[in-house]
């Protein structure tokens, strides 16, 4: 199957279709890396299976895994081969960090509005001997043959941030206040620093209008207080199970985010300089 440096493979999480961005990605890892997709086909993880891949690397240990366990079990994920040479470490570079908010430019995760450590778009090995063991497992949870490969015969779907923790709750809490959310302008610009920042931003904005119940919200939201969270989203009213995961996710990342962007000017003249992640 590999074929020393010519080959090597991506995992696009279940976000990635959830959300229509496989052509998108695809035609993003063509043009920044040169490869292209020889095979491709879709793998559903159990809860065993899932654990067994990341093992192999040792990332079962992180505070956020039991919800990548969530987020692959019973749902599709897609493997594609990509081949060229030197593939692994041309998808190594592009792949970005694992936290977004700290991804190079440039990068996959640096964009397509990712905001978290767990629905962060696609898996790449980290040797080819890893390579072929993750494959074995994959292969294994196969649930198609081979599937028509290249960005420009996939059927294309709406794209949206489904993908995104703080999208998803600013759409639940969005319910609740005057004012739409500002999803054309995410859908202009899918950079996921300036996402983020479209996102806190239109947050606190809701924070000085929304009931005491939701102010409380948002800002343990922002400050990444799991627990608060968890116990206090039945202020939102119904929300799914994707929604819920997303939002449990993106608690992993909020702190990072707010850290980041409410260092920067633009931020600080809007919001003065008050410690808007502790609420």
């Amino acid at each position: 199957m590999f074929s020393g440096s010519l080959d090597a493979a991506t995992v696009y999480g279940p976000e990635v279709i959830v959300s229509g961005l496989m052509p998108s990605l695809d035609a993003f890892i063509v043009a920044s890396t040169g490869l292209e997709v020889t095979r491709r086909f879709l793998a559903v993880h159990d809860a065993a299976s899932i654990t067994d891949f990341y093992s192999l690397t040792g990332s079962t240990s992180g505070q956020h895994f039991p919800l990548v366990v969530d987020l692959f079990e019973a749902r599709s994920c897609c493997v594609s081969i990509w081949r060229g040479l030197e593939a692994l470490p041309r998808l190594q570079k592009v792949k970005g960090a694992t936290q977004p908010c700290r991804a190079e430019p440039g990068t996959v995760r640096a964009g397509f509005w990712c905001d978290n450590p767990v629905a962060n778009l696609l898996h790449v090995s980290d040797s080819d001997n890893i390579a072929r063991e993750e494959f074995r497992i994959l292969e294994a949870r196969s649930v198609t043959g081979d599937i028509v490969a290249g960005p420009h015969k996939l059927v294309r779907i709406a794209e949206r941030p489904l993908n995104s923790g703080l999208y998803q709750f600013a759409s639940a809490i969005s319910n609740h206040a005057q004012g739409g959310l500002p999803l054309a302008q995410m859908e202009r610009d899918r950079d996921a620093a300036r996402t983020a920042a479209i996102l806190i931003n239109y947050l606190l904005d809701l924070s000085e209008s929304v009931s005491g119940s939701l102010e409380r919200l948002i800002y343990a939201f922002l400050a990444g207080d799991s627990e608060f969270v968890r116990s206090n989203l039945s202020h939102l009213g119904p929300i799914s199970a994707w929604q819920r995961l997303m939002i449990d996710s993106a608690i992993h990342s909020n702190p990072l985010w707010m850290e980041k962007i409410s260092t920067s000017p633009a931020f600080l003249s809007q919001r003065g300089s008050r410690n808007w992640s502790a609420g």
